[in-house]
């Protein structure tokens, strides 16, 4: 009997992009070649990153973000034939306790079983993957799997996966599709690219020009 998933995306979506879109496509379609079923695969806007090193706080209002990812779940539940949706778990948590949210915080909150956070491939590459610097992330595999996303020029740490897979064996790479190289970061530097809409879908460019182009 094929095993049920509940699939996790956390993302900023500042804005999203043909990346994100990909990643989800590349997600779906990986789990149905292990001829899994997707219950639901849940896009979680971030209400307050953490921010890193190089990473400024989203210039996007939290309502935007999600009106972006809403655009984007309505369009691919329909290509995909798979339940695709928004929480706005983040926010209810930031409200509800008033302290800084973290994944172990919203995958509790959720629980749902047979889940899978869907996370990028640049947190488990190197001899240090930086998913070891996660709040909690031992507690995060106890209860929920992984779906790592692969991406171009980040080589995981098969080593690293064994070791993970000790502690929740339903951890994933979604690999060898088709990949897009683009960030939110580098869409906002180059509105006026005339390739913009090889990044961005064209029901998400209206949105995406006036708000990056006036922030303010």
């Amino acid at each position: 009997m094929a095993k049920s998933y509940n699939v996790i995306f956390g993302l900023t979506a500042d804005p999203i992009h043909k990346g994100h879109e990909q990643a989800i496509i590349n997600g779906v379609s990986y789990l149905r070649t292990l001829e899994a079923q997707i219950d639901r695969f849940i896009l979680i806007p971030v209400y307050k990153p953490h921010l890193i090193s190089g990473k400024n706080k989203p210039i996007a209002q939290f309502e935007q973000r999600v009106k972006m990812c809403e655009i984007v779940a309505n369009r691919l539940s329909k290509q995909l034939g798979c339940q695709i949706e928004v929480s706005q778990v983040e926010k209810r948590l930031a409200q509800t306790t008033g302290n800084r949210n973290f994944s172990i915080n919203t995958l509790r909150y959720l629980n749902l079983k047979n889940s899978l956070f869907m996370v990028s491939a640049d947190h488990f590459k190197g001899r240090w993957p930086k998913f070891r610097q996660w709040y909690k992330w031992r507690e995060l595999l106890s209860v929920s799997g992984l779906l790592i996303n692969q991406r171009p020029q980040h080589k995981i740490n098969l080593s690293f996966i064994k070791q993970l897979k000790t502690i929740n064996p339903d951890i994933f790479i979604s690999q060898s599709k088709k990949q897009i190289n683009i960030s939110s970061s580098e869409i906002r530097n180059n509105l006026n690219s005339k390739n913009i809409l090889n990044v961005i879908s064209e029901d998400i460019y209206p949105l995406v020009v006036p708000l990056y182009s006036n922030p303010d």
